[in-house]
């Protein structure tokens, strides 16, 4: 299960661990948001798009099983039987599988302990999360200069949901995301900055042979000059629409840079790619 967090190269990662190199399948969709939705007590559809553009370049990457569409439950239960099923239909092609909801970022610690006895007698659980720095990361999530820094100060888009809002600061909060998910699995944080130098450290999480890593715009970071391709991966090169400046970057280590001491604290460095360096 890969955690998040958005706007740090998670679908350079999926496409990396489900088409380059087959380690796993997410079934449906590459964010089921089940967790989410049970954890909120929210009742909704869960089924594909398939006129989604990742779906038409890569059909093979979204199961058209019957079970794979399903309404979200009160029951974790409900979710444990759906990759169980998910499991007998790819098991002679794949390692695993695994669900790449971003938001699971915005799950609380009481609710990942309150259903981490069953996912781990239910399955061998892994679980994934990748970090980028926190200033870039913070920054494309809105893509101008203006929104930053209003982003900065606790400004938000008029209309947006708080799910969006989520996708902002909170999502920055790698030592809270880490923490929240380790006591409970074995926890791999992968930092974006290094994945794309050397990925022998997933290998080795995993227990199996990454081979290569799909292309990541996002490294090295060219701002708003990146190449307008590969269609996948639009999410990414149509992030920032501007490059950051100086004024943001130095408002940024002022207001974030808690966030950069929490994660000294937490794990002990602060990855040498990142600005507050």
């Amino acid at each position: 299960m890969n955690v998040g967090t958005h706007f740090s190269a998670t679908n350079p990662l999926w496409f990396s661990l489900c088409h380059d190199n087959k380690y796993v399948h997410t079934g449906h969709k590459k964010e089921i948001g089940f967790l989410h939705f049970l954890q909120e007590n929210i009742y909704t559809k869960c089924q594909p798009n398939p006129n989604s553009l990742k779906a038409k370049l890569f059909p093979h990457l979204f199961s058209s099983y019957p079970h794979d569409y399903f309404t979200s439950s009160n029951k974790i239960e409900d979710y444990i039987d759906y990759y169980t099923n998910h499991w007998e239909h790819i098991k002679d092609e794949y390692q695993s599988v695994g669900d790449f909801t971003n938001h699971y970022a915005s799950l609380t610690p009481e609710f990942v302990a309150s259903i981490a006895d069953k996912m781990n007698d239910a399955f061998d659980m892994k679980v994934t999360m990748i970090f980028r720095d926190p200033i870039r990361r913070l920054f494309s999530t809105v893509g101008t200069n203006k929104r930053f820094q209003d982003r900065l100060n606790g400004i938000e888009v008029e209309g947006k949901t708080q799910m969006w809002i989520d996708k902002g600061i909170k999502f920055s909060q790698y030592d809270r995301i880490y923490n929240t998910f380790a006591p409970h699995f074995d926890t791999y944080p992968i930092i974006m900055e290094d994945l794309w130098k050397d990925h022998s450290g997933l290998s080795q999480f995993l227990n199996y042979d990454i081979k290569t890593i799909h292309y990541n715009v996002y490294t090295p970071d060219l701002g708003s000059h990146h190449p307008k391709d590969p269609p996948h991966l639009k999410d990414q090169w149509d992030s920032d629409r501007e490059d950051i400046s100086q004024e943001s970057i130095d408002m940024a280590k002022n207001k974030l840079g808690y966030v950069y001491e929490n994660f000294k604290k937490t794990f002990g460095y602060i990855p040498s790619a990142w600005e507050y360096q």
